[in-house]
């Protein structure tokens, strides 16, 4: 019952993205959203990837599959996709800031976090995603700018850089002078809008007046060794354990990002 009013949201969900897309084409525009791969997972896919051994899920990876619940023919036609990454030694710490301010650290220490936890921080979906595109061929597919294809890989320290954020908005059909890189920090009524999970999740956000580039630091050059001891002195010995085991399993993916080949043909920089 539960994965069925899942797949029917997901529908719902889609429907109104196909609807978006047709209103912009009518009136001569584009579109361009952000989104979080692993909210765009199919139920089924999910429950594999939860109640199964990981040794699995690389196998299926391998050869790269939908594995969202948009339909091959709607990813081709409307879609020029942008994957954007980060370490997960760098993901990870935020992540459990989060759900210990939202759900209680007792939340964390049931049987069932870590495997929750692995869900929402792997690069698994990303990666097999990533691969669907590449064995189609259609891929790699011209962007605005002939020198850069689609699909496109932005690491999370690039979004410090403007004169990279200006050519990606040029590559994608933006409007690169409009960029903002400075900003007011969010009002009091602003701030106060927003339900309690809300406003945690976007604390960060709320409080900026700019692009905060100390948290966007070297996505790939990451000393694990250090990190695992700031996650031991800030979490203690049964979390940051659990930090260091998902993080560094997911390590692997983030290397294929980068790996020879793969990441020099689909850089914006």
């Amino acid at each position: 019952m539960e994965q069925d009013k899942r797949t029917s949201s997901l529908q719902i969900c889609s429907d109104a993205w196909r609807d978006w897309i047709n209103e912009a084409e009518h009136e001569g525009k584009g579109t361009f959203i952000k989104e979080h791969v692993n909210w765009m997972v199919r139920p089924d896919v999910e429950l594999h990837f939860l109640h199964s051994d990981h040794s699995s899920h690389s196998n299926q990876g391998e050869r790269g599959f939908n594995l969202t619940c948009i339909p091959d023919h709607f990813l081709l036609s409307n879609v020029r996709p942008t994957f954007l990454i980060r370490h997960p030694a760098l993901t990870l710490p935020s992540l459990i800031r989060t759900a210990i301010d939202n759900e209680g650290i007792d939340a964390l220490l049931t049987s069932s976090a870590e495997n929750t936890m692995r869900w929402e921080a792997t690069y698994y979906w990303h990666t097999t995603l990533y691969k669907f595109y590449l064995a189609l061929s259609t891929y790699p597919c011209p962007s605005k700018n002939p020198s850069v294809t689609y699909p496109i890989i932005l690491v999370a320290s690039d979004l410090s850089r403007p004169e990279v954020v200006r050519k990606y908005a040029a590559v994608v059909g933006l409007e690169p002078d409009v960029g903002r890189f400075e900003w007011a920090e969010a009002s009091a009524e602003g701030k106060g809008g927003v339900g309690a999970i809300e406003a945690r999740m976007k604390d960060t956000l709320m409080r900026s007046v700019g692009v905060m580039r100390e948290k966007l630091e070297e996505t790939v050059n990451v000393n694990c060794v250090k990190e695992k001891e700031a996650w031991k002195n800030e979490f203690g010995d049964i979390l940051g354990e659990e930090d260091e085991s998902v993080g560094l399993e997911d390590h692997s993916q983030v290397f294929f990002w980068k790996s020879d080949g793969v990441i020099c043909v689909s850089r914006v920089d």
